[in-house]
Protein backbone atom coordinates (compact mmCIF):
# COMPACT_ATOMS: atom_id res chain seq x y z
CA UNK A 1 0.00 0.00 0.00
CA UNK A 2 2.81 2.43 0.90
CA UNK A 3 4.69 1.60 -2.31
CA UNK A 4 1.53 2.16 -4.32
CA UNK A 5 1.03 5.55 -2.68
CA UNK A 6 4.63 6.51 -3.43
CA UNK A 7 4.26 5.44 -7.07
CA UNK A 8 0.98 7.31 -7.54
CA UNK A 9 2.41 10.43 -5.89
CA UNK A 10 5.46 10.36 -8.15
CA UNK A 11 3.22 9.80 -11.15
CA UNK A 12 1.11 12.84 -10.20
CA UNK A 13 4.23 15.03 -9.82
CA UNK A 14 5.10 14.21 -13.45
CA UNK A 15 1.61 13.93 -14.94
CA UNK A 16 0.08 17.17 -13.63
CA UNK A 17 2.61 19.51 -15.30
CA UNK A 18 3.10 17.35 -18.39
CA UNK A 19 -0.46 16.52 -19.45
CA UNK A 20 -2.02 19.37 -21.50
CA UNK A 21 -5.11 21.22 -20.25
CA UNK A 22 -7.55 19.01 -22.15
CA UNK A 23 -10.90 18.86 -20.32
CA UNK A 24 -13.09 15.84 -19.62
CA UNK A 25 -16.26 17.78 -18.90
CA UNK A 26 -17.58 21.13 -17.69
CA UNK A 27 -18.97 20.93 -14.14
CA UNK A 28 -20.57 24.41 -14.20
CA UNK A 29 -22.01 25.89 -17.43
CA UNK A 30 -20.39 29.16 -18.44
CA UNK A 31 -17.42 28.78 -16.09
CA UNK A 32 -13.86 28.43 -17.30
CA UNK A 33 -12.80 25.68 -14.84
CA UNK A 34 -13.10 22.15 -16.26
CA UNK A 35 -12.62 18.69 -14.79
CA UNK A 36 -9.52 17.00 -16.19
CA UNK A 37 -7.73 13.67 -16.04
CA UNK A 38 -5.48 14.75 -13.17
CA UNK A 39 -8.55 15.40 -11.01
CA UNK A 40 -9.60 11.77 -11.46
CA UNK A 41 -6.11 10.46 -10.65
CA UNK A 42 -5.92 12.70 -7.58
CA UNK A 43 -9.27 11.30 -6.46
CA UNK A 44 -8.00 7.74 -6.87
CA UNK A 45 -4.80 8.60 -4.98
CA UNK A 46 -6.91 10.16 -2.24
CA UNK A 47 -8.85 6.91 -1.84
CA UNK A 48 -5.58 4.95 -1.63
CA UNK A 49 -4.28 7.45 0.95
CA UNK A 50 -7.43 7.06 3.07
CA UNK A 51 -7.22 3.25 2.90
CA UNK A 52 -3.55 3.36 3.95
CA UNK A 53 -4.52 5.72 6.76
CA UNK A 54 -7.33 3.45 7.93
CA UNK A 55 -4.93 0.49 7.97
CA UNK A 56 -2.43 2.60 9.95
CA UNK A 57 0.21 2.21 7.25
CA UNK A 58 0.71 5.97 7.24
CA UNK A 59 0.01 8.86 9.60
CA UNK A 60 -2.11 11.94 8.91
CA UNK A 61 0.01 14.06 11.27
CA UNK A 62 2.08 16.81 9.66
CA UNK A 63 3.47 20.14 10.94
CA UNK A 64 0.93 22.02 8.78
CA UNK A 65 -2.32 20.27 9.74
CA UNK A 66 -3.67 22.93 12.06
CA UNK A 67 -2.86 25.75 9.62
CA UNK A 68 -4.36 24.03 6.57
CA UNK A 69 -7.42 23.08 8.61
CA UNK A 70 -7.80 26.67 9.83
CA UNK A 71 -7.67 28.08 6.30
CA UNK A 72 -10.24 25.60 4.95
CA UNK A 73 -12.53 26.31 7.91
CA UNK A 74 -12.23 30.07 7.36
CA UNK A 75 -12.90 29.51 3.66
CA UNK A 76 -16.11 27.68 4.56
CA UNK A 77 -17.15 30.42 7.00
CA UNK A 78 -16.43 33.04 4.33
CA UNK A 79 -18.62 31.14 1.90
CA UNK A 80 -21.47 30.90 4.41
CA UNK A 81 -21.08 34.60 5.21
CA UNK A 82 -21.30 35.42 1.50
CA UNK A 83 -24.50 33.38 1.20
CA UNK A 84 -26.40 34.40 4.33
CA UNK A 85 -24.84 37.52 5.89
CA UNK A 86 -23.40 39.94 3.34
CA UNK A 87 -25.24 38.14 0.50
CA UNK A 88 -22.66 38.49 -2.27
CA UNK A 89 -23.51 35.00 -3.64
CA UNK A 90 -27.08 34.30 -4.81
CA UNK A 91 -28.76 31.28 -3.24
CA UNK A 92 -28.99 29.53 -6.60
CA UNK A 93 -27.49 26.10 -7.42
CA UNK A 94 -25.03 27.32 -10.07
CA UNK A 95 -23.63 30.13 -7.88
CA UNK A 96 -23.39 27.95 -4.76
CA UNK A 97 -21.73 25.17 -6.78
CA UNK A 98 -19.16 27.59 -8.19
CA UNK A 99 -18.23 28.92 -4.73
CA UNK A 100 -17.97 25.43 -3.25
CA UNK A 101 -15.90 24.35 -6.27
CA UNK A 102 -13.30 26.99 -5.28
CA UNK A 103 -13.10 25.60 -1.76
CA UNK A 104 -12.84 22.08 -3.17
CA UNK A 105 -10.03 23.17 -5.48
CA UNK A 106 -7.96 24.49 -2.59
CA UNK A 107 -8.58 21.22 -0.73
CA UNK A 108 -7.39 19.37 -3.82
CA UNK A 109 -4.23 21.49 -4.01
CA UNK A 110 -3.44 20.76 -0.36
CA UNK A 111 -3.99 17.02 -0.91
CA UNK A 112 -0.68 16.84 -2.82
CA UNK A 113 1.08 18.00 0.33
CA UNK A 114 -0.41 15.14 2.34
CA UNK A 115 0.31 12.57 -0.37
CA UNK A 116 3.99 13.48 -0.66
CA UNK A 117 4.54 13.89 3.08
CA UNK A 118 2.97 10.50 3.86
CA UNK A 119 4.67 8.71 0.95
CA UNK A 120 8.19 9.47 2.22
CA UNK A 121 9.27 6.71 4.56
CA UNK A 122 13.01 7.01 3.94
CA UNK A 123 15.46 9.37 2.23
CA UNK A 124 15.40 7.39 -0.99
CA UNK A 125 11.70 8.11 -1.37
CA UNK A 126 12.36 11.86 -1.28
CA UNK A 127 15.09 11.45 -3.89
CA UNK A 128 12.64 9.53 -6.07
CA UNK A 129 10.05 12.32 -5.84
CA UNK A 130 12.67 14.99 -6.59
CA UNK A 131 13.69 13.04 -9.70
CA UNK A 132 10.02 13.10 -10.76
CA UNK A 133 10.09 16.91 -10.68
CA UNK A 134 13.17 16.84 -12.92
CA UNK A 135 11.42 14.51 -15.38
CA UNK A 136 8.51 16.99 -15.48
CA UNK A 137 10.93 19.81 -16.37
CA UNK A 138 12.45 17.79 -19.21
CA UNK A 139 9.07 16.76 -20.63
CA UNK A 140 7.46 20.22 -20.47
CA UNK A 141 10.54 21.85 -22.01
CA UNK A 142 10.56 19.38 -24.91
CA UNK A 143 6.87 19.99 -25.53
CA UNK A 144 7.45 23.74 -25.39
CA UNK A 145 10.20 23.37 -28.00
CA UNK A 146 7.77 21.36 -30.14
CA UNK A 147 5.26 24.21 -29.94
CA UNK A 148 7.81 26.85 -30.86
CA UNK A 149 9.62 25.06 -33.66
CA UNK A 150 7.30 22.28 -34.91
CA UNK A 151 3.79 23.72 -34.44
CA UNK A 152 2.71 21.26 -31.78
CA UNK A 153 -0.76 22.06 -30.41
CA UNK A 154 -1.36 24.48 -27.55
CA UNK A 155 -4.23 23.98 -25.10
CA UNK A 156 -5.03 27.14 -23.20
CA UNK A 157 -7.53 28.39 -20.62
CA UNK A 158 -7.03 32.08 -21.46
CA UNK A 159 -10.76 32.38 -22.14
CA UNK A 160 -13.93 30.28 -21.90
CA UNK A 161 -13.90 29.18 -25.55
CA UNK A 162 -10.26 28.04 -25.53
CA UNK A 163 -10.72 26.21 -22.20
CA UNK A 164 -13.06 23.75 -23.94
CA UNK A 165 -10.00 22.03 -25.43
CA UNK A 166 -9.63 23.75 -28.82
CA UNK A 167 -6.14 23.05 -30.25
CA UNK A 168 -4.28 26.32 -30.75
CA UNK A 169 -0.95 27.25 -32.24
CA UNK A 170 1.90 29.69 -31.67
CA UNK A 171 1.54 31.61 -34.91
CA UNK A 172 4.17 34.32 -34.51
CA UNK A 173 7.84 34.65 -33.59
CA UNK A 174 6.60 36.86 -30.75
CA UNK A 175 4.25 34.22 -29.34
CA UNK A 176 5.05 33.24 -25.78
CA UNK A 177 5.67 29.54 -25.22
CA UNK A 178 3.33 27.97 -22.67
CA UNK A 179 4.00 24.24 -23.20
CA UNK A 180 1.32 22.12 -21.48
CA UNK A 181 0.22 24.90 -19.12
CA UNK A 182 -2.87 27.13 -19.05
CA UNK A 183 -0.82 30.11 -20.17
CA UNK A 184 2.74 31.31 -20.52
CA UNK A 185 2.63 32.75 -16.98
CA UNK A 186 1.96 29.32 -15.42
CA UNK A 187 4.78 27.77 -17.43
CA UNK A 188 7.22 30.48 -16.38
CA UNK A 189 6.28 30.31 -12.71
CA UNK A 190 6.65 26.52 -12.74
CA UNK A 191 10.25 27.06 -13.82
CA UNK A 192 10.73 29.65 -11.04
CA UNK A 193 9.47 26.92 -8.69
CA UNK A 194 11.93 24.32 -9.97
CA UNK A 195 15.08 26.29 -10.86
CA UNK A 196 16.19 26.91 -7.22
CA UNK A 197 15.87 23.17 -6.61
CA UNK A 198 17.96 22.33 -9.68
CA UNK A 199 20.49 24.98 -8.66
CA UNK A 200 20.94 23.43 -5.22
CA UNK A 201 21.17 19.91 -6.64
CA UNK A 202 23.81 21.11 -9.09
CA UNK A 203 25.83 22.93 -6.42
CA UNK A 204 25.85 19.86 -4.17
CA UNK A 205 26.35 17.15 -6.81
CA UNK A 206 29.65 15.33 -6.31
CA UNK A 207 29.69 13.02 -9.34
CA UNK A 208 30.64 14.42 -12.74
CA UNK A 209 27.84 12.45 -14.41
CA UNK A 210 25.22 14.04 -12.15
CA UNK A 211 26.71 17.51 -12.66
CA UNK A 212 26.44 17.15 -16.45
CA UNK A 213 22.84 15.88 -16.32
CA UNK A 214 21.77 18.61 -13.91
CA UNK A 215 23.47 21.30 -16.00
CA UNK A 216 21.50 20.14 -19.04
CA UNK A 217 18.23 20.20 -17.07
CA UNK A 218 19.10 23.64 -15.68
CA UNK A 219 19.64 24.93 -19.22
CA UNK A 220 16.34 23.43 -20.34
CA UNK A 221 14.47 25.11 -17.49
CA UNK A 222 16.23 28.41 -18.15
CA UNK A 223 15.31 28.24 -21.85
CA UNK A 224 11.68 27.59 -20.90
CA UNK A 225 11.65 30.54 -18.51
CA UNK A 226 13.04 32.93 -21.11
CA UNK A 227 10.86 31.90 -24.08
CA UNK A 228 7.75 32.13 -21.89
CA UNK A 229 8.32 35.88 -21.98
CA UNK A 230 7.10 36.61 -18.45
CA UNK A 231 9.14 39.47 -17.05
CA UNK A 232 8.10 39.08 -13.42
CA UNK A 233 9.08 35.41 -13.51
CA UNK A 234 12.52 36.19 -14.92
CA UNK A 235 13.15 38.81 -12.24
CA UNK A 236 11.86 36.39 -9.58
CA UNK A 237 14.27 33.75 -10.87
CA UNK A 238 17.17 36.18 -10.38
CA UNK A 239 15.93 36.93 -6.85
CA UNK A 240 15.49 33.25 -5.93
CA UNK A 241 18.85 32.23 -7.39
CA UNK A 242 20.59 35.13 -5.68
CA UNK A 243 19.10 34.08 -2.34
CA UNK A 244 20.21 30.48 -2.85
CA UNK A 245 23.79 31.61 -3.53
CA UNK A 246 23.79 33.92 -0.50
CA UNK A 247 22.49 31.16 1.79
CA UNK A 248 25.21 28.80 0.57
CA UNK A 249 27.71 31.57 1.20
CA UNK A 250 26.37 32.19 4.71
CA UNK A 251 26.57 28.48 5.49
CA UNK A 252 30.26 28.31 4.55
CA UNK A 253 32.44 29.09 7.58
CA UNK A 254 35.87 29.72 6.04
CA UNK A 255 36.31 33.23 4.63
CA UNK A 256 38.50 32.07 1.72
CA UNK A 257 35.98 29.41 0.81
CA UNK A 258 33.21 32.01 0.94
CA UNK A 259 34.78 34.18 -1.75
CA UNK A 260 35.69 31.21 -3.91
CA UNK A 261 32.19 29.83 -3.58
CA UNK A 262 30.59 33.18 -4.34
CA UNK A 263 32.74 33.83 -7.41
CA UNK A 264 32.28 30.38 -8.95
CA UNK A 265 28.53 30.19 -8.45
CA UNK A 266 27.79 33.74 -9.52
CA UNK A 267 29.94 33.16 -12.60
CA UNK A 268 28.12 29.91 -13.42
CA UNK A 269 24.63 31.41 -13.11
CA UNK A 270 25.57 34.69 -14.80
CA UNK A 271 27.24 33.08 -17.80
CA UNK A 272 24.41 30.63 -18.48
CA UNK A 273 21.70 33.24 -17.93
CA UNK A 274 23.45 35.71 -20.23
CA UNK A 275 23.98 33.13 -22.98
CA UNK A 276 20.35 32.03 -22.97
CA UNK A 277 18.99 35.56 -22.63
CA UNK A 278 21.03 36.79 -25.58
CA UNK A 279 20.27 33.71 -27.69
CA UNK A 280 16.54 33.30 -27.00
CA UNK A 281 15.40 36.38 -25.10
CA UNK A 282 14.69 38.95 -27.81
CA UNK A 283 10.98 38.86 -26.98
CA UNK A 284 11.60 39.07 -23.22
CA UNK A 285 14.19 41.79 -23.73
CA UNK A 286 11.72 43.91 -25.70
CA UNK A 287 9.08 43.40 -23.01
CA UNK A 288 11.51 44.48 -20.31
CA UNK A 289 12.51 47.56 -22.29
CA UNK A 290 8.87 48.56 -22.73
CA UNK A 291 8.19 47.99 -19.04
CA UNK A 292 11.09 50.22 -18.06
CA UNK A 293 10.20 52.88 -20.61
CA UNK A 294 6.49 52.73 -19.91
CA UNK A 295 5.58 52.73 -23.61
CA UNK A 296 4.18 49.24 -24.05
CA UNK A 297 0.96 49.77 -26.06
CA UNK A 298 1.48 53.47 -25.51
CA UNK A 299 -0.89 56.04 -26.90
CA UNK A 300 1.59 58.94 -26.57
CA UNK A 301 2.71 58.79 -30.16
CA UNK A 302 1.18 57.94 -33.48
CA UNK A 303 2.21 55.43 -36.13
CA UNK A 304 4.40 53.60 -33.63
CA UNK A 305 5.85 50.34 -34.88
CA UNK A 306 5.37 47.84 -32.09
CA UNK A 307 7.75 44.86 -32.01
CA UNK A 308 5.19 43.01 -29.89
CA UNK A 309 1.47 43.05 -30.69
CA UNK A 310 -1.04 41.66 -28.22
CA UNK A 311 -3.00 39.50 -30.67
CA UNK A 312 0.20 37.79 -31.85
CA UNK A 313 1.89 37.00 -28.54
CA UNK A 314 -0.93 34.64 -27.56
CA UNK A 315 -1.84 31.33 -29.22
CA UNK A 316 -4.61 31.30 -31.85
CA UNK A 317 -6.85 28.59 -33.34
CA UNK A 318 -4.93 26.49 -35.82
CA UNK A 319 -7.12 27.45 -38.79
CA UNK A 320 -6.22 31.11 -38.19
CA UNK A 321 -2.49 30.61 -37.70
CA UNK A 322 -1.47 30.78 -41.35
CA UNK A 323 -3.32 34.07 -41.85
CA UNK A 324 -1.35 35.97 -39.22
CA UNK A 325 1.59 38.18 -40.24
CA UNK A 326 5.03 37.30 -38.96
CA UNK A 327 6.52 40.77 -39.38
CA UNK A 328 6.15 43.82 -37.20
CA UNK A 329 3.04 45.91 -37.88
CA UNK A 330 2.04 49.50 -37.15
CA UNK A 331 0.19 49.75 -33.89
CA UNK A 332 -3.58 49.89 -34.42
CA UNK A 333 -5.57 52.83 -32.97
CA UNK A 334 -7.04 51.87 -29.60
CA UNK A 335 -9.41 53.46 -27.14
CA UNK A 336 -7.11 53.85 -24.16
CA UNK A 337 -7.67 55.09 -20.64
CA UNK A 338 -5.49 57.80 -19.15
CA UNK A 339 -3.52 55.13 -17.32
CA UNK A 340 -2.97 53.08 -20.48
CA UNK A 341 -1.62 56.12 -22.32
CA UNK A 342 1.18 56.35 -19.78
CA UNK A 343 1.67 52.75 -18.60
CA UNK A 344 1.20 49.21 -19.86
CA UNK A 345 -2.29 47.96 -20.60
CA UNK A 346 -1.76 44.84 -18.48
CA UNK A 347 -0.76 46.96 -15.50
CA UNK A 348 -3.68 49.35 -16.02
CA UNK A 349 -6.16 46.46 -16.10
CA UNK A 350 -4.85 45.54 -12.67
CA UNK A 351 -4.80 49.11 -11.34
CA UNK A 352 -8.17 50.20 -12.75
CA UNK A 353 -10.22 47.01 -12.58
CA UNK A 354 -8.94 43.82 -10.95
CA UNK A 355 -7.23 45.23 -7.86
CA UNK A 356 -9.93 47.77 -6.94
CA UNK A 357 -12.55 45.00 -7.21
CA UNK A 358 -10.52 42.83 -4.84
CA UNK A 359 -10.15 45.71 -2.37
CA UNK A 360 -13.88 46.36 -2.63
CA UNK A 361 -14.53 42.70 -1.83
CA UNK A 362 -12.26 42.93 1.20
CA UNK A 363 -14.00 46.07 2.48
CA UNK A 364 -17.41 44.39 2.29
CA UNK A 365 -16.36 42.09 5.11
CA UNK A 366 -12.76 42.69 6.29
CA UNK A 367 -12.64 39.61 8.51
CA UNK A 368 -14.04 37.00 6.08
CA UNK A 369 -13.98 38.78 2.71
CA UNK A 370 -16.77 38.67 0.15
CA UNK A 371 -16.45 34.94 -0.54
CA UNK A 372 -14.97 32.76 -3.27
CA UNK A 373 -15.78 33.67 -6.89
CA UNK A 374 -17.23 37.11 -6.05
CA UNK A 375 -14.44 39.52 -6.97
CA UNK A 376 -15.02 39.77 -10.74
CA UNK A 377 -18.82 39.95 -10.70
CA UNK A 378 -20.46 42.87 -12.51
CA UNK A 379 -23.56 42.61 -10.35
CA UNK A 380 -25.19 40.32 -7.78
CA UNK A 381 -26.51 37.76 -10.30
CA UNK A 382 -23.52 37.80 -12.64
CA UNK A 383 -21.64 34.50 -13.04
CA UNK A 384 -18.09 35.52 -13.98
CA UNK A 385 -16.38 33.09 -16.35
CA UNK A 386 -13.01 33.62 -14.59
CA UNK A 387 -11.95 34.82 -11.14
CA UNK A 388 -8.35 35.95 -11.49
CA UNK A 389 -7.13 39.09 -9.73
CA UNK A 390 -3.46 39.05 -10.84
CA UNK A 391 -2.33 39.63 -7.27
CA UNK A 392 -2.56 36.64 -4.96
CA UNK A 393 -2.35 38.78 -1.82
CA UNK A 394 -5.35 40.90 -2.83
CA UNK A 395 -7.23 37.84 -4.06
CA UNK A 396 -6.96 36.06 -0.71
CA UNK A 397 -7.83 39.26 1.17
CA UNK A 398 -10.81 39.93 -1.08
CA UNK A 399 -12.17 36.38 -0.97
CA UNK A 400 -11.48 35.34 2.63
CA UNK A 401 -10.55 38.54 4.45
CA UNK A 402 -7.89 39.11 7.08
CA UNK A 403 -8.59 35.77 8.75
CA UNK A 404 -8.12 33.84 5.52
CA UNK A 405 -5.02 35.86 4.62
CA UNK A 406 -3.37 35.17 7.99
CA UNK A 407 -4.33 31.48 7.92
CA UNK A 408 -3.09 30.90 4.35
CA UNK A 409 0.26 32.59 4.78
CA UNK A 410 0.66 30.97 8.20
CA UNK A 411 0.82 27.65 6.32
CA UNK A 412 3.68 28.94 4.19
CA UNK A 413 5.27 30.73 7.16
CA UNK A 414 5.30 27.53 9.20
CA UNK A 415 6.99 25.64 6.35
CA UNK A 416 9.55 28.45 6.00
CA UNK A 417 10.34 28.35 9.74
CA UNK A 418 10.93 24.61 9.57
CA UNK A 419 13.24 25.07 6.58
CA UNK A 420 15.05 27.93 8.34
CA UNK A 421 15.74 25.75 11.39
CA UNK A 422 17.31 23.17 9.06
CA UNK A 423 19.21 25.74 7.01
CA UNK A 424 22.31 23.55 6.95
CA UNK A 425 20.36 21.08 4.81
CA UNK A 426 20.65 22.02 1.13
CA UNK A 427 17.03 21.13 0.46
CA UNK A 428 15.97 23.80 2.95
CA UNK A 429 18.03 26.38 1.05
CA UNK A 430 16.26 25.36 -2.16
CA UNK A 431 12.86 25.75 -0.51
CA UNK A 432 13.64 29.23 0.80
CA UNK A 433 14.72 30.24 -2.71
CA UNK A 434 11.50 28.80 -4.14
CA UNK A 435 9.36 30.69 -1.63
CA UNK A 436 11.10 33.99 -2.35
CA UNK A 437 10.48 33.58 -6.09
CA UNK A 438 6.81 32.67 -5.67
CA UNK A 439 6.07 35.42 -3.16
CA UNK A 440 7.62 37.99 -5.48
CA UNK A 441 5.52 36.71 -8.40
CA UNK A 442 2.36 36.73 -6.28
CA UNK A 443 2.32 40.54 -6.53
CA UNK A 444 1.31 40.27 -10.21
CA UNK A 445 0.06 36.69 -10.66
CA UNK A 446 -2.32 34.42 -8.71
CA UNK A 447 0.45 31.87 -8.27
CA UNK A 448 -1.21 29.84 -5.51
CA UNK A 449 -4.45 29.55 -7.49
CA UNK A 450 -2.89 28.47 -10.82
CA UNK A 451 -3.60 24.73 -10.73
CA UNK A 452 -0.41 23.21 -12.16
CA UNK A 453 1.77 25.57 -10.12
CA UNK A 454 -0.28 25.11 -6.94
CA UNK A 455 -0.25 21.31 -7.19
CA UNK A 456 3.51 21.31 -7.77
CA UNK A 457 4.20 23.78 -4.97
CA UNK A 458 2.30 21.81 -2.33
CA UNK A 459 3.83 18.55 -3.58
CA UNK A 460 7.28 20.11 -3.25
CA UNK A 461 6.42 21.43 0.23
CA UNK A 462 5.32 17.94 1.29
CA UNK A 463 8.51 16.48 -0.14
CA UNK A 464 10.67 18.94 1.79
CA UNK A 465 8.93 18.51 5.14
CA UNK A 466 8.63 14.74 4.70
CA UNK A 467 12.33 14.51 3.92
CA UNK A 468 13.33 16.67 6.91
CA UNK A 469 11.08 14.62 9.20
CA UNK A 470 12.60 11.32 8.06
CA UNK A 471 16.12 12.76 8.15
CA UNK A 472 15.63 13.86 11.77
CA UNK A 473 14.10 10.50 12.64
CA UNK A 474 16.97 8.53 11.10
CA UNK A 475 19.59 10.79 12.70
CA UNK A 476 18.15 10.29 16.18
Amino acid sequence: MKKLLLFLTGFLIIFIPVWPKIPLFQPIPGYIVRVRVEDVIIGVTGIIWLIALARKKISYKTPLNIFIGAYLLIGLLSLLSALFLIKTIPILPVHIAKAFLHLLRYTEYFSLFFFTYSAIQKKGHAQFLISCFLVAVIATTLYGAGQKYFRWPVYSTMNWEFSSGIPLELASPYARVQSTFAGHYDFAIFMVLILPLITVLLFTASRRKHQVILTVIYCMALWSLIVSGLRSAFLSYLLATGLVILLFLWRERKLQSKFKLLALRIAFVSVLTTIFFVSFGSNLSALLEHAVGGVFFSGNSQNVTQPIISQYVLPVPRDEADRLPSETLPAQPQQLSGCAKEKEISLCIRLESLWPQAIKGFLRQPFLGSGFSTLNKRDFNHLAEADGVDNNYLRILGETGVLGFVAFFAIIGRAVLIAKKKIHDSFSIAYLGIISGLLANAVLIDVFAASKVAFSFWALTGTLLGYLHIHQKESS
